[in-house]
């Protein structure tokens, strides 16, 4: 035991157990403290990446809505370009949902998130798009109207998943 010094009524004296005891609890509390900022860091990059992932599918749709509205009116038949492009269109979007799937099912995020609405959404869009294009049929304004009505539910159902990652 060492005697370090006194103050009128106190007196300080460590011993090389106490001292040894107090570096332990010390370097627990920093290695702990590192591992849950670590941990915490890699969860934040999961998020950023699933809502970039997002922002990518959003952009997708916007492209597709674009393409639907220049490309798709009643009076004329769907041109073999804009079938093509549509079809690009939606083959990225289906991309983008797939890549939002994986990095929340790997980043251990999809038991925390509901990828369904979205998924039957894009479904629904795709199914409204592609039947019309393979029978050949001109699209009328109803299902226009209704294809733009899914894109928008589509991209509510995205924002609010960005949403739901933000909160968490």
């Amino acid at each position: 035991m060492a005697d370090f010094c006194a103050w009128g009524p106190f007196e300080l004296k460590i011993s090389i157990g106490e001292l040894a005891n107090a570096a332990a609890i010390v370097f627990t509390g920093i290695w702990v403290a590192s591992r849950i900022e670590s941990r915490h860091a890699n969860q934040r990059a999961v998020k950023d990446l699933v809502v970039a992932l997002c922002r990518e599918f959003r952009e997708h749709l916007g492209d597709l809505s674009r393409l639907i509205e220049s490309e798709c009116s009643p009076a004329k038949d769907v041109s073999v370009a804009a079938r093509s492009g549509i079809t690009g269109c939606l083959q990225r979007l289906s991309n983008s949902m797939h890549s939002i799937e994986i990095a929340s099912q790997r980043g251990k995020l999809a038991a925390t998130l509901s990828l369904e609405d979205l998924k039957a959404l894009r479904e629904s869009l795709r199914t409204q798009i592609t039947d019309p294009l393979a029978q050949g049929l001109r699209f009328d304004q109803a299902m226009i109207r209704q294809i733009e009505g899914t894109i928008r539910e589509t991209r509510e159902a995205a924002i609010v998943l960005e949403i739901t990652l933000h909160k968490k």
